[in-house]
């Protein structure tokens, strides 16, 4: 309960004169960044039904939804805008799969328009905060085997941001994050009425992504894996609101018995980053990829040495027989595997490093 108290307590206690000038750099760039892949991101398969469907459910008119436009209900707004900026993958991940300012930024800004007036130097803040947050969890983690990160701990993350944006103290706070650790979920792997089967088979999967979600989804090329992002950016502000209107939860969350660590690292975590230079350093101002091309952050470098290769002696088509191309067993298991053009073909071609060698 010592580190959760913390860590909670560093959320509450940061102001923004406490951050220094590059963690406050960082911020406005992957504010601008994660702005620009939403942009991108608009058109993509997916986000127009989604935001139909938040249309559709309606509510109270709090927040926006960007580019498309109307208000829906805060956390709805969130998980569209999240989305958006996820589906091109062209959003700033970190190791190991994770990405957080697709869900933090658009936290930020929907939670900010439901309690406005808040300032520019309020929402940085509370986006240093959040990432901080994250990565501090992130870095102690020994394994997710198979657990989307992003699901399973950027929700987390989200919570500590719209938590700040939010004004809660630190009792609510910490309820805050025990909520949202009761949220967690997400997964690498990618007789209910009026459904058809292909409907029905999606549904289930989308379900599996809500239990306890993993990178299956990216592994078979389905939009469940930007959907994960918004779930966790929704989560991530319905977990600070429900702990204002009262809820509890576990002291204990992090590193209890069947806590975060107990849970998704069998146990095993490194300790120490939890808590190291905790409120001097701030950690989600490091290891920051920001992208330039659209796929999967496993899958980069390979394209960039093969687009110099290419360039730099010419090479046609005609000219190879074989590429072959070394991967640690991470990112065998995530991008792999043999390409197969599926439901989604553009999900298919960012998790596949065969699919972007070719085409670079």
């Amino acid at each position: 309960m010592e580190i959760e108290r913390k860590l909670v307590q560093n959320l509450i206690k940061i102001k923004y004169e406490d951050l220094p000038e590059r963690v406050v750099e960082m911020a406005k760039m992957t504010i601008l960044d994660t702005l620009g892949a939403l942009i991108g991101g608009v058109g993509a398969e997916g986000c127009l039904p989604l935001v139909n469907q938040l249309r559709e459910w309606a509510g109270v008119q709090e927040s926006t939804i960007m580019i498309y436009g109307g208000k829906v209900p805060c956390p709805n707004a969130a998980f569209a805008n999240s989305v958006m900026a996820r589906a091109l993958e062209l959003d700033s991940p970190r190791a190991p799969g994770i990405h957080v300012s697709a869900s933090t930024v658009p936290v930020s800004i929907a939670t900010a328009e439901k309690c406005r007036p808040v300032g520019g130097k309020e929402l940085i803040s509370s986006i240093v905060l959040g990432e901080d947050f994250t990565a501090r969890v992130n870095h102690a983690v020994s394994s997710y085997r198979g657990f989307d990160p992003t699901g399973v701990c950027t929700v987390l993350g989200a919570t500590a941001t719209a938590g700040r944006i939010l004004g809660l103290d630190e009792q609510k706070m910490w309820n805050a994050l025990a909520i949202a650790f009761n949220r967690s979920a997400g997964s690498f792997h990618g007789n209910i009425e009026g459904l058809d089967e292909q409907k029905m088979w999606n549904a289930l999967a989308i379900a599996f992504n809500r239990s306890a979600g993993s990178f299956h989804g990216n592994i078979e090329g389905a939009l469940t894996v930007r959907l994960i992002q918004g779930l966790s950016s929704r989560s991530g502000i319905e977990s600070a609101l429900i702990s204002m209107a009262g809820i509890t939860g576990g002291r204990n969350f992090l590193v209890g018995k069947w806590g975060f660590f107990d849970l998704f690292s069998d146990g095993q975590f490194n300790r120490k980053a939890i808590t190291a230079q905790l409120g001097k350093r701030f950690e989600g101002a490091y290891g920051i990829t920001f992208k330039r091309y659209p796929s999967c952050g496993a899958t980069l470098s390979a394209t960039e040495a093969t687009l110099e290769l290419v360039h730099k002696y010419d090479i046609k088509p005609d000219y190879v027989e074989e590429v072959t191309v070394e991967l640690p067993p991470f990112y065998y298991d995530l991008v792999g595997h043999k390409f197969k053009i599926g439901d989604n073909p553009t999900v298919d071609a960012q998790f596949s490093i065969q699919y972007v060698v070719a085409n670079s």
